[in-house]
């Protein structure tokens, strides 16, 4: 898996912060095991713990890479200046934090499903995806099926506007 957008500028904070988020999911999935070890509580964590491991591992590869290409003298893809970054580099990690304020305030209001729908659908615009006809797809079939295995695989009793 070659990702081309890695930063020129690597360093050894970036390489700690990944391992201080690898340690933190590997100490969840064992806490979250250690409390209840019933599959049903397990669906979830394991598999996405799992995932974002294998992620934090790749990344923490590449920005090795990367930082080892830069003491070669190497560096790789040069960064835009702050000013001439685009809008979503510069204020998308603030503007999904606000985002995910809006859906944890709405969740009561607008249902689990409809807020879900919302949120994932936010977030795509503001990380550049601009086809409507796209958004909206993925937005409700990720919202229902997200409100569909929390009522049906983990027997959640969640406020929904679909007639699950």
């Amino acid at each position: 898996m070659i990702v081309k957008n890695v930063p020129g500028r690597a360093t050894w904070g970036h390489i700690a912060l990944l391992a201080g988020f690898a340690a933190f999911i590997v100490w969840y999935v064992a806490d979250s095991f250690l409390a209840s070890s019933q599959i049903t509580n397990l669906l979830l964590i394991v598999p996405v713990g799992g995932l974002a491991l294998f992620i934090a591992a790749m990344l923490l590869v590449q920005t090795g890479m990367a930082l080892r290409s830069n003491a070669r003298g190497r560096p790789g893809a040069p960064e835009a200046p702050a000013e001439q970054a685009p809008w979503r580099h510069r204020y998308g990690p603030m503007a999904s934090m606000i985002s995910m304020v809006i859906y944890v305030v709405g969740l009561p209001w607008a249902g689990f499903d409809l807020a879900t729908a919302c949120f994932v659908a936010a977030n795509m615009w503001i990380y550049g995806e601009r086809n409507l006809v796209l958004i909206a797809g993925y937005a409700c079939a990720f919202g229902a099926a997200v409100a569909a295995a929390m009522r049906y695989l983990l027997f959640v009793p969640i406020p929904t506007l679909l007639p699950l």
